[in-house]
């Protein structure tokens, strides 16, 4: 292979048009062109053109629905790095396995991926290798739920970024303390003003744009941030599937929950909802994980109606999010099925309702996320609300009504329990008034109902 070869020119040039495409939000031709680019890389033999067809491959393929294939082009990046003369591609292979475990939720193979990397940033005392090292170790505390680690590796970065003068990673830096606020359910008035002041100065993208309602939300301005989400709620159906399809998707839901949208919830659970179950990710740089999909997916599903399907949803991202130890998430996702429980209507679902989301709460307390344990408090106080109408009966009323269903008399009931004759006659006067009945057979009807619903 010589270094004229129109192979190798023609696949770096598609390279570069696909890479263009996908910036350009033009999915469907960038996939087009990658897939010609790394084609005619292959023929070349040229290992620099193949890096070159890998990169524009991968980046047209930063979507959930392309994990497998991701995968396989980051390995096979740090595979060819070793015989290419670009310092950097084993680095983007081993950022993109790092991305594709997140998804996975393989954290086995996203700690090893970070040693990979912080090797790389050792040997080659590389600063943007120690940025990525530390924005990647930031996305997994926060998974877990070691929000005080995460919130250090997060400064981290920004004071490496600063060093090596990276000032364009600064957005990131924000979007995760952002995204962090909206785990923890609240934002302080001056940091949520000073990310708006710093969002108005960065380049015109709808990924960036949407975070200004969701922080007006956040702060509790509310007219506002329906205001500043109008031009969001029609883009849907829309966008083509590519780089920031996902992100965007998930931030644009994340605000019309935050609103009670129920029609632009719609619209992403319609995109979202044939997804494959992984965990979140797309491979275009994961900066702050939710854990399981499914507990998204499980949250649209409720707020357009969907009560079974939002059911199952959560049952699965509980199982998900807990298979990884992702204890934010698990916590979430116990609260969303209550609330689908709860939602369903009916009672015999109270009391797993309320053993969800008392454990939810704990979880909140013990990891300090004030919004999610108010929505707690507030759930289990309608739960124990709706437990009083469905029984207004106190526990010993409900004992004797149960023993009046198998036709005791009150002596007998008196025996039972231990009780005075007189003391069984007042829970009796007391049943047949909170009950709105004036005969012991309306109560024996009434107990045996409620044992068997």
């Amino acid at each position: 292979m010589c270094q004229g070869d129109p192979r190798r020119t023609g696949a770096r040039l598609r390279a570069r048009q696909a890479i263009a495409a996908a910036e350009a939000d033009a999915g469907n031709r960038a996939r087009d062109l990658s897939a010609e680019a790394l084609a005619l890389a292959e023929q070349s033999g040229d290992p620099d053109a193949l890096l070159d067809g890998i990169h524009a491959r991968h980046l047209s393929l930063c979507a959930p629905q392309y994990l497998a294939e991701r995968r396989e082009l980051a390995t096979r990046a740090c595979q060819v790095a070793l015989r290419a003369r670009q310092p950097l591609a084993e680095l983007w292979g081993h950022v993109w396995l790092v991305d594709a475990a997140f998804q996975a939720g393989d954290l086995a193979a996203l700690d090893y991926e970070l040693g990979r990397i912080e090797q790389f940033a050792a040997y080659r005392k590389h600063g943007l290798a120690w940025w990525h090292l530390h924005r990647l170790r930031a996305t997994r505390a926060s998974l877990t739920g070691d929000l005080d680690a995460a919130i250090a590796h997060n400064e981290a970065a920004r004071a490496v970024a600063a060093e090596i003068g990276a000032i364009s990673t600064i957005g990131l830096y924000h979007a995760f303390l952002i995204l962090l606020a909206l785990l923890r359910g609240t934002i302080d008035r001056e940091a949520g003003e000073a990310a708006l002041a710093m969002l108005r100065q960065v380049p015109d993208v709808p990924l960036v744009r949407v975070f200004i309602p969701l922080i007006h939300a956040l702060l509790g301005d509310h007219d506002l941030a329906r205001a500043t989400f109008e031009e969001f709620r029609h883009m849907p159906g829309t966008i083509e599937v590519g780089p920031r399809w996902a992100a965007l998707l998930s931030q644009i839901g994340n605000v019309a929950l935050m609103l009670d949208d129920a029609e632009t919830a719609d619209r992403i659970y319609q995109e979202v909802s044939g997804l494959a179950p992984t965990y979140a990710g797309d491979g275009s740089g994961l900066v702050f994980s939710a854990g399981s999909a499914q507990r998204m997916i499980g949250d649209l599903a409720l707020a357009t109606g969907r009560v079974d399907e939002a059911i199952r949803r959560y049952t699965d991202a509980i199982e998900m999010n807990a298979r990884i130890g992702a204890r934010p998430f698990t916590a979430l996702s116990r609260l969303g099925l209550a609330k689908a429980l709860v939602a369903n209507g009916h009672p015999g679902d109270l009391p797993t309702a309320r053993t969800l989301v008392t454990e939810a709460a704990a979880e909140f307390r013990r990891l300090d996320l004030p919004g999610p344990l108010a929505a707690a408090d507030a759930l289990l106080a309608r739960i124990d609300a709706a437990a009083r109408a469905a029984d207004p009966l106190s526990p010993r009323e409900s004992e004797v009504a149960s023993l009046i269903a198998l036709a005791m008399s009150n002596r007998q009931i008196a025996d039972q329990l231990v009780l005075s004759e007189r003391t069984v006659e007042t829970h009796v006067r007391s049943i047949l008034a909170k009950l709105g009945y004036t005969t012991r057979t309306e109560i024996a009807t009434w107990s045996l109902r409620r044992t068997t619903r």
